[in-house]
Protein backbone atom coordinates (compact mmCIF):
# COMPACT_ATOMS: atom_id res chain seq x y z
CA UNK A 1 0.00 0.00 0.00
CA UNK A 2 2.72 2.50 0.90
CA UNK A 3 4.65 1.56 -2.24
CA UNK A 4 1.65 2.53 -4.35
CA UNK A 5 1.37 5.88 -2.60
CA UNK A 6 5.10 6.49 -3.17
CA UNK A 7 4.71 5.68 -6.86
CA UNK A 8 1.83 8.14 -7.20
CA UNK A 9 3.74 10.87 -5.36
CA UNK A 10 6.88 10.33 -7.43
CA UNK A 11 4.82 10.40 -10.64
CA UNK A 12 3.12 13.64 -9.62
CA UNK A 13 6.44 15.27 -8.71
CA UNK A 14 8.02 14.15 -12.00
CA UNK A 15 5.09 15.52 -13.97
CA UNK A 16 5.28 18.79 -12.08
CA UNK A 17 9.05 19.13 -12.56
CA UNK A 18 9.30 18.12 -16.21
CA UNK A 19 6.09 19.71 -17.48
CA UNK A 20 7.72 23.03 -18.46
CA UNK A 21 10.14 21.17 -20.73
CA UNK A 22 7.40 19.18 -22.42
CA UNK A 23 4.81 21.87 -23.14
CA UNK A 24 4.76 24.47 -25.87
CA UNK A 25 4.52 28.12 -24.94
CA UNK A 26 1.73 30.26 -26.28
CA UNK A 27 -1.00 27.63 -26.41
CA UNK A 28 -4.58 28.78 -26.79
CA UNK A 29 -6.20 29.36 -23.44
CA UNK A 30 -3.05 30.39 -21.63
CA UNK A 31 -2.74 33.90 -20.30
CA UNK A 32 0.23 35.95 -19.25
CA UNK A 33 0.89 35.88 -15.55
CA UNK A 34 -0.62 38.99 -14.11
CA UNK A 35 -0.84 40.30 -10.58
CA UNK A 36 -3.21 37.46 -9.68
CA UNK A 37 -0.86 34.76 -10.96
CA UNK A 38 -3.51 33.25 -13.23
CA UNK A 39 -0.97 31.47 -15.39
CA UNK A 40 0.50 29.72 -12.35
CA UNK A 41 -2.97 28.55 -11.35
CA UNK A 42 -3.60 27.18 -14.84
CA UNK A 43 -0.27 25.36 -14.82
CA UNK A 44 -1.00 23.84 -11.41
CA UNK A 45 -4.47 22.79 -12.60
CA UNK A 46 -2.99 21.11 -15.67
CA UNK A 47 -0.40 19.33 -13.52
CA UNK A 48 -3.21 18.07 -11.31
CA UNK A 49 -5.16 16.82 -14.32
CA UNK A 50 -2.04 14.99 -15.49
CA UNK A 51 -1.58 13.48 -12.04
CA UNK A 52 -5.20 12.31 -12.00
CA UNK A 53 -4.78 10.69 -15.43
CA UNK A 54 -1.59 9.00 -14.21
CA UNK A 55 -3.33 7.82 -11.06
CA UNK A 56 -6.23 6.42 -13.10
CA UNK A 57 -3.80 4.58 -15.35
CA UNK A 58 -1.86 3.16 -12.40
CA UNK A 59 -5.12 2.04 -10.82
CA UNK A 60 -6.26 0.31 -14.02
CA UNK A 61 -2.88 -1.43 -14.22
CA UNK A 62 -3.28 -2.67 -10.64
CA UNK A 63 -0.40 -0.62 -9.25
CA UNK A 64 -2.59 1.31 -6.78
CA UNK A 65 -4.94 -0.28 -4.28
CA UNK A 66 -8.57 0.79 -4.25
CA UNK A 67 -8.45 2.60 -0.89
CA UNK A 68 -5.33 4.56 -1.83
CA UNK A 69 -6.78 5.32 -5.25
CA UNK A 70 -10.03 6.73 -3.86
CA UNK A 71 -8.31 8.82 -1.18
CA UNK A 72 -5.69 10.23 -3.54
CA UNK A 73 -8.12 10.92 -6.35
CA UNK A 74 -10.50 12.65 -3.95
CA UNK A 75 -7.67 14.85 -2.69
CA UNK A 76 -6.62 15.72 -6.26
CA UNK A 77 -10.20 16.45 -7.31
CA UNK A 78 -10.79 18.74 -4.33
CA UNK A 79 -7.63 20.69 -5.11
CA UNK A 80 -8.61 20.90 -8.80
CA UNK A 81 -11.99 22.36 -7.83
CA UNK A 82 -10.25 24.93 -5.61
CA UNK A 83 -7.95 25.88 -8.49
CA UNK A 84 -10.81 26.19 -10.98
CA UNK A 85 -12.67 28.49 -8.59
CA UNK A 86 -9.53 30.61 -8.13
CA UNK A 87 -9.05 30.77 -11.90
CA UNK A 88 -12.66 31.90 -12.35
CA UNK A 89 -12.16 34.62 -9.72
CA UNK A 90 -9.02 35.93 -11.44
CA UNK A 91 -10.74 35.76 -14.84
CA UNK A 92 -13.78 37.69 -13.63
CA UNK A 93 -12.88 41.12 -15.07
CA UNK A 94 -11.74 39.50 -18.31
CA UNK A 95 -15.14 37.87 -18.69
CA UNK A 96 -16.85 41.22 -18.20
CA UNK A 97 -14.72 42.71 -20.97
CA UNK A 98 -15.58 39.81 -23.25
CA UNK A 99 -19.28 40.32 -22.51
CA UNK A 100 -19.00 44.01 -23.43
CA UNK A 101 -17.23 43.09 -26.68
CA UNK A 102 -19.99 40.63 -27.52
CA UNK A 103 -22.62 43.30 -26.82
CA UNK A 104 -20.81 45.73 -29.12
CA UNK A 105 -20.59 43.12 -31.87
CA UNK A 106 -24.30 42.36 -31.52
CA UNK A 107 -25.11 46.09 -31.73
CA UNK A 108 -22.99 46.45 -34.86
CA UNK A 109 -24.71 43.48 -36.45
CA UNK A 110 -28.12 45.01 -35.77
CA UNK A 111 -27.05 48.23 -37.52
CA UNK A 112 -26.11 46.43 -40.73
Amino acid sequence: MSVAVCIVIVAAVCIFLFRPFLTARGRIGETDAGPGGGNQLIEEREALFDAIRELDFDHRMGKVEEDDYRATRSRYENRAVELMRAIEETAGPTQKIEDRIEEQIAALRKKT
